[in-house]
């Protein structure tokens, strides 16, 4: 599978998030630019083609192997907590915080947090089941195995790779690509935020090209944004605020004159940092409750 929702166990055992497709959705927003569609587990179409596009958004939720392998200390508080789900009233509030939740599962999991980890699943489930692809953790089996594994980082990653690949599979069958990328847009949105916190408060410039990576990224992902800005008012907002981090981001002088090849470390200035960490707070700040 070249694209979708896939988790996959890269050579560090960490979790990646891969991309979208673009095919038009059948979800919109009602008149009052409200809900997107709840999804049907039912009655798939026949094929989905996928825009290379949407190929080429790389893999997401690695950002979390890349402060795990960093040697960067777990830093508690940076997760949307648990008990914020309960406020997420309408579908595309949903779709979003599900991929919150998702980045915040793998942070939580990476990070050995065991009791964080069950807490982050039982939302993800929650909110899948409001969604309607609650089906795919198979009356709680899945439950049961992740439980077994939760000392075993490599078997854990598989679990949540199967998991993620059918809900990859189930969306696209029927057709749901706005969902995705909302869902995409929502991880990519938790996991620079945790980044940019960790690289902050950290002081580890070493971070500060892992950031460069995932904004890459963050262009990819605003080419199949575009495709949506007209069908729900929710992804102009998105879209729009995405937006305006890439814009601001591509003003440091630092990112203009970046060179991939040399061999001197690159860090972000303190006030660039501290500029791009401002941004996906007010970001992290608009999307949870």
């Amino acid at each position: 599978m070249k694209s979708g929702i896939l988790l996959v166990i890269p050579c560090l055992g960490a979790f990646a998030l891969a991309s979208c497709n673009s095919q038009p959705s059948n979800s919109s927003a009602n008149q009052n630019g409200g809900d997107t569609a709840k999804i049907s587990a039912s009655a798939p179409t026949a094929s989905v083609t996928t825009s290379d596009d949407d190929d080429a958004l790389p893999n997401l939720l690695q950002i979390g192997s890349i402060i795990k392998s960093s040697n960067l200390n777990y830093m508690p508080g940076l997760t949307n907590p648990v008990a914020s789900a309960d406020n997420y009233n309408t579908t595309y509030q949903q779709n979003l915080n599900l991929g919150i939740y998702v980045a915040d599962l793998a942070y939580c999991t990476l990070n050995k947090k065991n009791e964080e980890s069950m807490n982050y699943l039982n939302t993800v489930k929650s909110l899948a089941d409001k969604i309607g692809i609650g089906i795919l953790f198979e009356s709680g089996s899945f439950f049961n195995r992740y439980k077994a594994n939760l000392n075993n980082e490599d078997s854990l990653a598989g679990l949540v790779a199967d998991l993620q690949m059918k809900v990859d599979d189930l969306l696209k069958k029927n057709n749901e690509n706005s969902v995705r990328v909302v869902i995409y847009s929502g991880a990519w949105i938790e996991n620079m935020y945790i980044a940019a916190e960790v690289c902050s408060k950290s002081k580890n410039s070493a971070m500060g090209v892992h950031l460069i990576e995932q904004m890459t990224i963050l262009e990819n992902m605003l080419t199949v944004l575009n495709k949506y800005q007209n069908t729900d008012p929710h992804i102009k907002d998105l879209y729009t605020n995405l937006k305006q981090v890439d814009d601001t981001y591509k003003t440091f002088d630092e990112i203009k004159n970046y060179n991939p090849d040399s061999k001197t470390p690159f860090a972000f200035s303190d006030d660039h940092l501290k500029q791009l960490t401002g941004l996906l707070e007010g970001l992290h700040a608009k999307y949870i409750k």
